[in-house]
């Protein structure tokens, strides 16, 4: 179990066992929510991730898929929620826990909007995990 929470403690969170994956996206949504090159991702199912403090959250619908949840008092943005796959999204930098089971990206999304390159050696595709593969500096290699 891994506890987290926003910058002012009124929404705290406990994920349980192994996120479905850990990646790093590029889009401009989740660019322009977060406010930084690139958002670190990691997916839970829903069930997976306990939330106390739900009252202190706003809801953003970015995408016909998703919406964001974020504090209503600190800003905080938390979660990202896809009902369609019963999917939660959360960020290691919000974890109050050892962080090290979450260093090891496995891959990168739409790293053909990316802002920076970004020189890691992990599998990088230009959409989402079912698009083109791109080499560090955006070329594609595969398709």
């Amino acid at each position: 179990m891994t506890s987290s929470s926003c910058h002012c403690n009124g929404v705290t969170f406990e994920t349980t066992g192994e996120p479905s994956f850990n990646a790093v996206c590029h889009c401009s949504i989740c660019r322009k929510t977060s406010g930084a090159d690139f958002y670190h991702s990691l997916g839970w199912s829903s069930k997976s991730v306990n939330i106390t403090g739900k009252e202190n959250l706003q809801e953003y619908k970015s995408s016909e898929a998703a919406s964001r949840q974020f504090c209503k008092t600190c800003g905080s943005t938390l979660f990202i929620t896809i009902p369609a796959y019963d999917m939660t999204i959360t960020t290691p930098a919000l974890y109050d826990d050892d962080l090290k089971d979450f260093k090891d990206i496995t891959y990168h999304c739409y790293y053909g909007n990316r802002v920076i390159d970004v020189t890691d050696g992990k599998t990088k595709y230009n959409t989402d995990s079912k698009g083109d593969l791109l080499d560090d500096a955006g070329k594609v290699v595969a398709k």
